[in-house]
């Protein structure tokens, strides 16, 4: 029987040095805000109407000019104001050409080597390169924001008349 007992100690302390050489921990943390924010439209989505305008007036990417304005109206219930919002504009995997043209999608008579490139509110190319691109305001103390960005054509390669359609999905939130 004792040497039962001495089995059962040694089993034991050598599978808690074991556990005890390997032993970490992961810690989460979060964080959970009053309510989500929401296009303060009701949605779903917004459509961004451009002018229709000359193949000869469709400039290069970073010469742009007349471009339009959208404003994206956000609440953000429960807010006390100060809160930063990001809009995170998030491009399908395969419909940007380069770092900056959202690819033309139009289905019907589509216009060739033309896209749309998003400014900033500073009229600064809002850069696709690493995927997703934030625009981020603070929410006053209603809780609301108006994001702007604006929007224009761009060519890339020698453009031809047609339709122009793109799609740029996005999601809103704040901390």
């Amino acid at each position: 029987m004792n040497k039962n007992i001495l089995s059962i100690a040694v089993a034991l302390t050598l599978s808690t040095v074991s556990v005890s050489a390997n032993a970490d921990q992961i810690t989460f943390l979060g964080q959970i805000n009053a309510s989500s924010c929401t296009l303060a439209s009701g949605g779903p989505g917004l459509v961004m109407q451009l002018p229709t305008i000359s193949v000869d007036d469709v400039k290069a990417v970073g010469a742009h000019t007349g471009a339009q304005t959208l404003r994206i109206p956000i609440e953000c219930p429960g807010a006390t104001g100060g809160e930063v919002i990001s809009v995170a504009l998030k491009p399908v995997v395969g419909t940007i050409n380069g770092d900056y043209v959202l690819n033309n999608t139009a289905l019907v008579e589509p216009a060739e080597n033309v896209g749309i490139v998003i400014l900033n509110k500073n009229n600064e190319l809002v850069s696709f390169v690493t995927g997703t691109s934030m625009l981020e305001e603070v929410l006053d103390e209603t809780g609301t924001i108006d994001v702007l960005l604006s929007a224009t054509y761009a060519k890339t390669g020698v453009p031809t008349a047609g339709s122009v359609s793109a799609v740029l999905p996005f999601s809103i939130s704040y901390k």
